[in-house]
Order: C-alpha cells, then structure tokens, then sequence
C-alpha cells in the first residue's frame, strides 16, 4: 500500500513515496517458497543476519533503480480484478491484499446465505472484482527479458523509475516498520520503505515513460510475461547470493566455535562424567515399579524394554489424532495423550490402520510436522455405513473390595 506522507526524519523537505508490503513464504522456516535462507527467530546472530537481509535487499532496490535504462515498466489495465486474477494468478497479490480479498470472500458468502435464509434478493458477489484495477511489470530490457515483480497496483499510476531516487527500509521498530519473523510454522516478510525522489522530480515523474497496455486484449499472452518466475524460489539477483554467502560463512564460524567450547567442556568434565555413569548405573539397579511401589531412579526406555511395549511417537499420536479428531469424533486427543503422561503402548498401529481403511483416510506423510494440535474447532462428523472394525473392551470395573485412586486413570481416559 504506496501512499505520500511527509518523512521528517529523513531529511525530505517535501516528503515522499512510502509503503508497506509482506510476502507469506509459508512453512518450515519459507524453505518451500524461497531458496534463501531468511533469518530465523531462534537464529543465535538473529540481529546480525536480519540487518544483512534488510542491506542486501536495499541495495538490489537501488541497484535496479540506477540501472533504469535497462529496465521496463509496464502497466496492464483490466475491467476489473477477477480478469487480472484469470490471466496472473495470486502471484499478483502481496500477503497483504490475499488477506484483504480472503475477508471480503467471507463477507459476501456471509451476506448471501443471510439474504438467502430471509428470502431477500441475493447480489451476486463480486469478490473485489468489480472495479477496474492495473497491474504492474517490471523487467529487464535485455534479450532475456528477466521478470523482477509482477503486482496489482493500489491505483492506476505506476511511478517511473526515472522519478525515483533512492530505496530506503525503515527497519528501526520491527513491531511498525519492517520485520521478518521465521519458523517452522509460519515464514512472513512485511517491509516499510520510503522512496527519496530524485532531484529531477520530487513529487512524481513523466508518467509517459510507462508503457501501456490493455490487459483484456485477447493478444496478451501470460506465458509470454512469465507470472510465475515473479515468485520462483531461485536467486537472481547477485546480493541475494552475497547475502547467502555471508549465512554460510557465518555457519562455519558458529560450528567452530561450538566445536571448540565442546571440546573444551568434555575435557572439564570427563572425571565428573564418569562418577555420574556409575551414580546412573547404580540408581536404575534400584529402580522398582509395580502395582503397589515406585522407587528409585525411573528409566522410561529402561521400563518400556520390561514390560514389553513400545514408544508412543509424535508420529503415532499424529496418525491416532487423523482417525479420531479429522474425524469428528472428538474435538482433541485427550490430555492424557497431549501432554505425554502416557509414554509407551501395544497395538495402536494395528487400531490405526483398521481405522484409516474404514475412513478411507491415508496416514499423515513421515517426514511431516507432527505436532500435536492443542485445540481444534469442531469437525462435522464422518461416520462410514459399514460396521466399525474395532471395539472397546477395558477393565473397568474395581479390583479388589474398594476402589482406589488407581482407578481413576481408566476412568478418566476412557470416560
């Protein structure tokens, strides 16, 4: 969103071009949408790396700026959103306006089926696409044509770069002004800039120098303009490779340094390790757990090779939480289960292939994210006409002539 405000603290007597935009990288620290290594939030030098991106990514701003004379601008007008949504794709769209277009979606869904459920007319949604919208390219001149940004513009002006002077990112508050944040949730890039007009053309540029074209016309080819390597993964400019170099480079010193100090600790507590094993040892000797006595050191993996089970995974709990909460058969995985107080289990394989052949579901992939939801909205239930492969049968009932707390972990798991 490109908008002109006064920027005192700049130095810009008469102000200038400002903005603010974000790109969703997705998951797994953007490694699906990006090739470069965007800094992480647990990232130890996190401050360090983030200045580096901020600095590369203002330098190839300005460099393209500079190097106007090899770059074309282009503006392409459509009847309306839809139409230029049709030609491009979302690829237009920054995080910002996909965001915008979701709620107005919603919106006018919401309005129909009230308009329904009161017998009124229904307007047909128009999803934002009603008005006449632009879209900007900008590109190499050269032979290759390289794309650089392919974007639905805020109004029908495209600003030369011939208008421009330099890119600034505002970066000192990331809580109002640029901020990256970066893991294995959720990858999102917002940037806030300002734009110092050039000495020529403070306020504005020779809009001429902007080509023209109607993007309606049935001539306009899309796999000419090539919308998709606007957001392709590799890197094409040369301070996104610098930037990678420099994480690299900053890797190998952070791994000397950890194996240095690693070393040195093992060697400080060599002794001290070795009297430890033999506490260990000696402790997990005297560890008890039946029925009626807990005692001693407890070794979890130590009782699940006694008793004969095996490790309740995140994998597994994954699986478990596919055939039952997708299902809608309870809204969670019981707390038991979440918060690992049971560890170990015979057979949940055996119950979670029965189920997922009766629903028809696949497992979840191997290599996926498997934590466990902690709350879920409720999910309409599946219920398959053929009978239920698996049934529950546990002892329930007491044990000797008197109930006791014991009890209580069966009752309140199967309740």
């Amino acid at each position: 969103m490109t908008y002109r405000k006064e920027l005192p603290k700049l130095g810009i007597p008469n102000g200038g071009l400002s903005g603010k935009f974000g790109y969703n990288l997705g998951k797994r620290f953007g490694g699906e949408l990006a090739s470069l290594s965007v800094p992480k939030d647990d990232d130890e030098n996190r401050a360090a790396a983030v200045e580096q991106f901020w600095v590369g990514l203002e330098d190839a701003a300005n460099r393209l700026i500079q190097s106007k004379e090899m770059m074309t601008m282009k503006r392409m007008e459509f009847s309306s959103e839809e139409e230029a949504l049709s030609k491009f794709g979302e690829v237009i769209f920054d995080a910002g306006q996909l965001a915008s277009r979701d709620k107005r979606i919603k919106k006018e869904l919401k309005a129909a089926k009230e308009a329904k459920e009161k017998g009124e007319a229904i307007v047909p949604a128009t999803s934002g696409g009603g008005a006449a919208v632009s879209v900007g390219q900008l590109s190499s001149s050269s032979d290759d044509g390289q794309l650089f940004s392919l974007s639905l513009l805020h109004g029908d002006n495209l600003v030369p770069l011939s208008s421009l002077g330099r890119i600034k990112i505002l970066r000192e508050n990331p809580k109002n002004e640029s901020n990256i944040v970066c893991n294995k949730k959720k990858c999102e890039v917002t940037i806030k800039f300002c734009v110092v007009p050039s000495s020529s053309s403070a306020n504005g540029g020779d809009d001429a120098a902007v080509v023209v074209e109607n993007g309606n016309n049935t001539e306009l080819n899309v796999t000419s303009i090539e919308g998709s390597k606007a957001m392709s993964k590799e890197i094409r400019l040369e301070e996104g490779t610098n930037y990678e170099l420099w994480t690299q480079q900053m890797r190998v010193e952070a791994m000397s340094t950890l194996s240095a100090t690693t070393t040195a600790q093992e060697e400080e507590s060599a002794a001290a390790t070795t009297t430890a094993d033999t506490t260990q040892a000696a402790a997990a000797d005297d560890m008890v757990v039946t029925a009626f006595e807990v005692a001693g050191s407890i070794d979890y993996n130590k009782l699940i090779e006694q008793f004969g089970s095996k490790e309740l995974t995140p994998y597994l709990l994954r699986r478990l939480e596919n055939v039952t909460v997708k299902q809608g058969t309870v809204d969670r995985l019981h707390r038991f289960l979440r918060r690992e107080i049971f560890f170990s289990h015979r057979d949940i394989e055996k119950i979670c292939e029965l189920l997922e052949g009766w629903y028809g579901v696949s497992p979840p992939p191997m290599d996926g994210d498997h934590d466990v939801e902690m709350t879920t909205e409720a999910t309409p239930a599946n219920t398959p006409t053929t009978p239920c492969p698996i049934y529950l049968y546990t002892g329930r009932g007491p044990s000797s002539a008197a109930m006791h707390l014991g009890h209580l972990v069966p009752f309140l798991f199967t309740a």
